[in-house]
């Protein structure tokens, strides 16, 4: 239940930011198959989600890394208010680190589902 909602949360995110876009935006993203756009979801407890999936930071660190070299790729973070600071720094460097723009989306804030302990 936990993925489905991580799912459905960067879906509406994606068409959210999709609709901003103007006509050549548009355009791009349906070139690139929306290649060009990797989001990042920060819980206010620090978990973090991508293309809809729990991952830890080394897992985003090889998504970063795994990028398109062919084309600007911009890492769009969507973030909790009350996220930890250092979780937010350190997906922000190791944005850096893999060479991508970085982007704060606080349009919509995301809904990131605590995972619980195992």
């Amino acid at each position: 239940e936990a993925l489905m909602l991580s799912q459905v949360d960067q879906d509406v995110s994606d068409a959210q930011r999709y609709a901003k876009k103007d006509f050549w935006g548009r355009l791009r993203h349906r070139v690139s198959n929306g290649a060009g756009e990797i989001g990042v979801s920060i819980g206010q407890n620090g978990h973090l989600y991508c293309k809809g999936e729990h991952v830890t930071i080394d897992q985003l660190r090889d998504i970063f890394f795994d990028a398109p070299q062919n084309m600007p790729v911009t890492a769009v973070i969507r973030k909790h208010p009350n996220a930890p600071l250092k979780v937010s720094n350190a997906v922000t460097e190791v944005a850096m680190e893999a060479g991508l723009r970085i982007e704060f989306d606080s349009e919509i804030p995301p809904l990131v589902p605590a995972m619980p302990a195992l």
